[in-house]
């Protein structure tokens, strides 16, 4: 499903909750309509995925659809200590920005990845339409369980094991 935003005009209106002047630069600077495949999920590219997800759900609720849910304020607070949707996504997308640019190839081109102490999903949220295979794995069960669940966004495994996993030099 595609969704059109058109921009109306150079004055001050607002499209799905984004100013002109966002929009204008959004475009590249031009005044044309914006047709994107949010469907997409993460295969957006980058700065598109991390828009919706940082700031476009919040300013159109309508837009919440194409991101993956939030967990429950008591499972997010838990992780990071944050108590609202806006602040966890910010933390997901300050987390999947860093792994972009230090990873030597788009993450959607890896074949397998691990969300090691994957928590609730505050990462695991911005992996919503990678076409591979990722595993999450946290030693909080409830938190492997909502993902699993709620999410459905990868295959989620849960470890208590002590001790917990042994660092070599």
């Amino acid at each position: 499903m595609n969704i059109l935003i058109p921009l109306f005009s150079k004055e001050t209106c607002l499209i799905h909750g984004v100013s002109m002047a966002d929009s204008i630069m959004l475009l590249g600077g031009t005044n044309m309509t914006m047709d994107k495949n949010y469907d997409l999920g993460c295969r957006l590219p980058v700065d598109d995925w991390l828009w919706l997800n940082g700031r476009a759900i919040f300013d159109d609720p309508l837009l919440r659809s194409y991101v993956a849910p939030f967990p429950p304020v008591e499972l997010m607070t838990n992780v990071s200590g944050l108590t609202n949707d806006r602040d966890f996504a910010s933390h997901g997308v300050d987390i999947f920005r860093a792994l972009m640019q230090a990873s030597p190839k788009p993450i959607t081109d890896y074949r397998n990845i691990l969300d090691f102490g994957c928590g609730c999903g505050r990462l695991a949220r911005m992996f919503k339409g990678h076409p591979n295979r990722i595993v999450g794995c946290d030693i909080d069960k409830r938190h492997v369980s909502w993902i699993a669940e709620k999410s459905r966004l990868y295959d989620c495994l849960s470890d208590k094991r002590q001790p917990a996993v042994a660092l070599q030099r």
